[in-house]
Parts: structure tokens; sequence; C-alpha cells
């Protein structure tokens, strides 16, 4: 999922108007239309959007007719994910299915709505497990509330029977001198080096399947399986975020739900550690000065490049009319005709200068506040 990267595309895009589509989904075929009906509806809000913003119902019906036509396509609704999300607008048509799920939103303005994105871009809204035995592999995209099977067709299928007629031990130390990590094998009876061979040519063969599928992914991975088998692979593996802890034992005689629960409870750290990297970082830059979270100063600097962190809510809008030239935000406590979500304001504005954002939940915030930055320099060096 390059979503940085999506996430740029989308903010640099501004010909009105701009439609913005998100809601959940869930694995389901077509003889289950209860997300088609979704989608529909949602059309349908989009249209009475479009046509309250001037243009004509006919115009507004041709405008959708790219996401009208993924409405009849059953193979498209064959295959999702937690999430569904669209970018319409005139010569441009994305749309995103995603690991995890979106509250319904549909917005009509003069350019995307991101903030809803942001979880994407996380690694801790989802991750990978990867499962191995002697005699099968797999791989899982897991969530919270789902484990899902991810199809990878270079897989292996099974360690040969010849490499595992003796099982090996297998585990980790250090090369005397070099300060390298070694991988050190136990075996017994002349068959010993072929087995080696074989084991590292198992492995060898899954990581190259994982890296080519996952090349692009951020999502931190763990691994199940037996000791050995769990210890040789991380000798070969080169997908740069495989994580220390692992599940022992034989993955496959778990059920499904439990092999979920497990996980999960084996990664809840992995997952909130880039949470706490970034409000760590504000902190420090807080001590520094750096710091601001009054809303005109925060996005005047965003659309100066003046952001180097945003943290900004999940949770809830901020409705404001903002004058990019002047600067001045009238913030109002329900919205009105020319508002804008300023939340997202400043997401747009921060990802379009070059800025790191980072969608934290309302509770977590620092000082409970809506919106949050660090920025490149001391306050005390701004220009007004």
């Amino acid at each position: 999922m390059k979503v940085k990267e999506l996430l740029n595309r989308l903010a640099e895009t501004n010909e009105e108007p701009c439609l913005s589509l998100y809601m959940p989904t869930h694995q389901v075929t077509a003889r289950k239309p209860k997300d088609r009906i979704l989608f529909k509806n949602l059309l349908k809000e989009a249209q009475e959007c479009l046509v309250a913003r001037g243009m004509r119902p006919a115009e507004a019906r041709d405008f959708l007719a790219p996401a009208v036509k993924l409405l009849r396509d059953s193979l498209f609704w064959e295959y999702q994910g937690e999430g569904l999300a669209l970018f319409l607008c005139p010569g441009f048509f994305e749309y995103f299915i995603s690991p995890f799920g979106f509250d319904q939103k549909v917005s009509v303005s003069n350019r995307f709505y991101l903030k809803s994105l942001l979880p994407a871009l996380y690694r801790g809204e989802h991750f990978f497990l990867l499962s191995i035995s002697k005699k099968e592999v797999k791989l899982f995209r897991l969530t919270q509330n789902k484990i899902m099977d991810v199809h990878v067709e270079d897989f292996p299928q099974g360690l040969s029977r010849r490499s595992s007629q003796k099982q090996l031990q297998f585990h980790t130390g250090t090369q005397q001198g070099k300060g390298k990590r070694a991988a050190l094998f136990h075996g017994h009876g002349s068959g010993s080096e072929e087995e080696k061979a074989g084991l590292i040519q198992y492995c060898r063969q899954i990581d190259s399947a994982v890296a080519s599928l996952l090349n692009d992914e951020k999502a931190p991975m763990m691994v199940a399986g037996l000791d050995y088998l769990v210890s040789a692979y991380r000798q070969i593996n080169t997908y740069q975020n495989l994580v220390e802890d692992s599940i022992q034992g034989n993955p496959f005689s778990y059920s499904r739900d439990d092999l979920h629960r497990t996980a999960c409870t084996v990664m809840e750290s992995h997952l909130m550690q880039w949470r706490e990297e970034a409000l760590m970082r504000f902190r420090r830059g807080s001590e520094e000065g750096k710091a601001c979270t009054d809303v005109a100063p925060l996005l005047q600097e965003a659309g100066e490049g003046g952001i180097e962190m945003l943290l900004v809510s999940l949770s809830g809008e901020l409705f404001a009319r903002h004058d990019l030239e002047s600067g001045r935000v009238d913030l109002h406590t329900q919205y009105q005709d020319g508002d804008v979500d300023i939340l997202d304001e400043a997401v747009v504005l921060t990802v379009l200068t070059g800025g790191e954002v980072f969608g934290i939940e309302a509770d977590e915030m620092p000082g409970n506040l809506p919106l949050a930055a660090l920025l490149r320099h001391d306050r005390s060096t701004t220009v007004s």
C-alpha cells in the first residue's frame, strides 16, 4: 500500500468539485449486498451535495458515472477489505481498498478530505503473521478485529522430505571476534549437512516470496512456528520490519480465533510504538520551544512549511472559515456555509509542505487538544 504517495497526490489535486467517500466494508460476496447498498446510498448523498453546490442533476449523474460503474461491478465487491475510500474529481478517479475500517463519510469540496486516510500511514493499524511448519507456510494480515489470508503464489510447498527426515536444532549465537550473529546447527548422523542446506533453501524461498510481496510495506511482521524453524528464518529474513517476538509451537495446531488472539496480544507493544515515538518527539520539542497548538498560527506555519510533525485528533471535526491570505480563522460551533474542517485543512497544508502527519486518538492528544504541531524552528524566530 503506497498510502503516502496517494496522500500526496490527493493533497496536490484541486480540480473542483472533489468528492471523497469513505465507508466500512466486509469480506463478503456479491450475493451479500450490504456493502453495495451502503455505497449506493452514499453516492445518492454525494449527488445531493453536488446539486446543492449548483450542479444540474444530469451533470451530477455524469460526474458520478465512474463510481456508479463500480457499483455495478460484481467482481469488485467480491474482493473487499475492511474499508473503501474513493476519490473523484474532473480528470481524476482513484479508490483504495483498506485492511482497516473507515467511518462512513461523504465530502464534496474544493479539495479531497484526507484525515480519514491517516491510520493507513502507520504500521500500528495492521500487521502480518508468517506461520511456518515443515509441511506448510501461510501469511496472514491481521487487525484487532480480523485475521485475513494473504495469497502468496511463490511459497514453497513445505520442507522437502529428505531435508526433514531428521529434526534439526537451530539457534543463534555470535561469531567470536566479528560481532555478527551466526547460525548454529546441531544435527545427528551423516545427513546433517544436507538437512542444513535444505532448511536454508526452504527459508530463502519463503523470504523471497515475502520480500517480493511486501516490498513497500511498513507494517510489522511476526513469525509463528517451532523454535528451530523460527530461528532459521530469522537468519535468512530480509523484511525490515520483522519483530523480535514470535509465537512458539506449531501455528497450525491453533484454531484461527486462538491464533488471532495470541498474535494480537504478543504484538500489542509493537503496535503502540509509533504513537509513543511521536508523542515523545512532541514533548521534547515542546521543551525546546518548538511546539504550537494555537489554531491560527499553526495553520500559518503549515502553509509556510514550518511544521515538522503534526498531531491531529482522529475524532470529531473543527469547523471554521479560514482566509489563506490573511491567516484569519473564525471558529464555529456548528458547520456554516463556506466552512472547512480545520483539522483536515491542517493535514492537507502539512502534507503539501513536506511535514509528517500522525492521527492520534483524542484521549492521547497533548492537552486533549485537537491539533498540536512540532515546528522546524523555535517559535521565537517566527516572522508574522
